[in-house]
């Protein structure tokens, strides 16, 4: 057993003698009080007292225990405590903080380049599951564990690429976890899943893209692994229609985004999402107008197309708002 185990072998069994010196009463598995509330009797084994929410206590000894396992040298032993900790982490927050406190993040990143899909697919679960708790996305960026979730995004199956995306998307609400996601190459990764992944996989793939896509470092990162065709593609077709209207903009007022948008050739879907009864569609198509016509010249060009009737449907909108401003004034 290595030091880092035999320390975290000692810390739990302090913990646990703590626990019960505290408590003065016995700890149960989360599973049998899982399996006792599902079946209706809400009341403790020991004391027979009704329960006063069905909310499991955190059992600090299993994610102490559990934690240990990762640490073994049999591979089945570690794919079955990181299926635990994926279900243990997915139950409430006291959970989630309690495993990182016992020490589970940087064991489950050494499971993410295991060969084993099965293992790899409950590491990353669990740790998108961990990462749900504010506390512990810094524990995770701070881990170095990055690199290694853009390796399953890429080399994963289909369910561990789809829950890297998500960590991806959870990591990167904090604003400054953007630039170390995207500087490891998890943007044109995300990008290819948008393209070729299931459905659930190209919405958390397309969420995350519009979070790293704020930073300015990133958006460049995304032009150049061709989200903005890809984009341009789904508003042709009509899915993901938030998804796209929300990245578009942001990729607009970039100046590789802006030209990557005209070479597109965008006049006539921009005009007919401007017509549009949707107001996200239209003030979308209108605000990726005003980053393209940012210059006179580009303005001139709009102006010379002979597709872009574009004045109509512009008055029309903003004699609606002004409507609206008017009723609700």
């Amino acid at each position: 057993m290595g030091i880092g185990c035999m320390v975290r072998t000692l810390l739990r069994l302090v913990l646990a003698e703590e626990l019960q010196e505290v408590r003065r009463e016995p700890t149960y598995a989360s599973a049998s009080i899982e399996e006792c509330l599902a079946s209706g009797h809400q009341i403790h084994q020991s004391a027979q007292q009704r329960t006063p929410n069905t909310m499991p206590t955190p059992n600090y000894a299993s994610s102490y225990s559990l934690t240990d396992r990762l640490c073994s040298p049999n591979p089945a032993e570690q794919k079955s405590a990181a299926a635990e900790l994926r279900l243990l982490a997915k139950q409430n927050a006291s959970n989630r903080l309690c495993i990182a406190e016992a020490g589970a993040i940087p064991l489950l990143l050494n499971l993410l380049s295991s060969s084993d899909m099965q293992t790899q697919v409950h590491a990353i679960t669990a740790l998108l599951n961990l990462s749900l708790h504010v506390d512990n996305k810094e524990s995770i960026i701070s881990s170095g564990v990055v690199p290694s979730i853009v390796h399953v995004l890429v080399n994963g199956n289909t369910e561990a690429r789809e829950n890297a995306a998500a960590t991806f998307l959870s990591l990167s609400v904090i604003d400054k976890y953007k630039v170390t996601i995207g500087e490891t190459g998890a943007v044109p990764a995300l990008v290819v899943l948008l393209s070729e992944g299931t459905q659930r996989g190209k919405k958390d793939a397309a969420a995350a893209l519009f979070n790293l896509c704020t930073y300015e470092g990133n958006k460049a990162h995304a032009v150049r692994a061709g989200l903005v065709s890809l984009i341009m593609g789904l508003l042709t077709t009509g899915a993901l229609m938030n998804e796209a209207t929300a990245i578009l903009p942001v990729l607009s007022s970039h100046p590789e985004g802006k030209a990557a948008i005209w070479a597109a050739e965008p006049v006539r879907v921009l005009v007919e999402m401007i017509s549009s009864e949707s107001r996200r569609d239209s003030e979308c198509a209108a605000e990726v107008m005003l980053h393209l016509c940012s210059d006179v010249q580009k303005l001139k060009q709009l102006a010379c197309l002979p597709e872009c009737r574009i004045m109509v449907p512009l008055r029309k909108r903003l004699t609606k708002r002004e409507e609206e401003g008017c009723a609700t004034a």
